[in-house]
This record gives structure tokens, sequence and C-alpha cells, in this order.
């Protein structure tokens, strides 16, 4: 199930990023900035196996986990989650700084802005993915919880 829905998903916004222009959304720093600090950001958490076991999870049917288990893989997906927007915003802001720095005409200046959104874009779309992830993992928590009483 969770496979379709991604699956629809993902149909969704490429019929919506395609209608809108695909290539206004390809940006190569904004990308290196978002995934640049929020992957060795992450690397010091310790969470790695926690995240690739919250992957693994979402594709599973049975739920094979204890509970410890369970809450630190949700762990390492909130972390990421907010690691991925607080660095969008530091991208989008570090954008905007930039822009209003400058000496630019409005013409100039707003296909600046849409850029510097971008980083906010990609931020935000990793968060929409992995927010099916973590609320699997609550719900299996819940289940472990009650399997207990």
């Amino acid at each position: 199930m969770y496979l379709i829905a991604l699956f629809l998903t993902f149909s969704v916004m490429l019929i919506t990023i395609f209608w809108g222009g695909i290539f206004y959304l390809f940006d190569i720093p904004s990308f290196i900035v978002v995934f640049g600090i929020s992957i060795p950001l992450f690397g010091i958490t310790g969470l790695w196996n926690d995240f690739r076991r919250a992957i693994k999870i979402a594709y599973s049917k049975e739920n094979l986990y204890e509970i410890y288990e369970l809450k630190k893989s949700l762990l390492a997906i909130k972390a990421f989650q907010v690691l991925l927007i607080f660095s969008g915003l530091y991208g989008t802001i570090i954008g905007f700084i930039g822009i209003l720095q400058g000496d630019y005409r409005p013409n100039n200046f707003l296909p600046l802005i849409s850029v510097s959104l971008i980083t906010l874009f990609y931020s935000i779309t990793a968060i929409l993915l992995m927010i099916p992830i973590s609320y699997r993992i609550k719900s299996l928590i819940l289940d472990k919880e009650e399997e207990s009483k």
C-alpha cells in the first residue's frame, strides 16, 4: 500500500512540476545546500542505522521490531526532518541576503528570489516523503504497546 501511495504522490508531483516547467526546479547549488548540510550533520547524530531501519520498516508488512528499535527509528526520521527544514531555511535566507545586498532592478532579482526558494522546496519535498514513514512507525509502536498490556 505504501508503494502505491508513494507512486501516486510522485505522479501528482511530477505532473505539477512538468505543468509548471521542470527546468525552473533544477538548481544544483540549492540541492547541495540542502543535502550537503543535512546529511553530514545527520551523520554526527549516529542514527544512520536507525534511519535505514526506518526505511525498511516502511516497506515491511510485519512488525518484527522491538519498541526500542521502533522508537530509535522514529527519532532518526524526526532528526533528519528537522535538519532538512533548517538547511532549507538556511539556503533561502542566504539567497535572500545575497539578493538584498546586490544592486538589482526588479526584473533581475525576481528570478533570483525563485532560485532562493528552491532550497526550501527541496527540503519540504524530502520531509513530505518521510511523513508517512514516521506515522507508520508511530502506528507500530502503538501496536507493540497494546500487545504488551
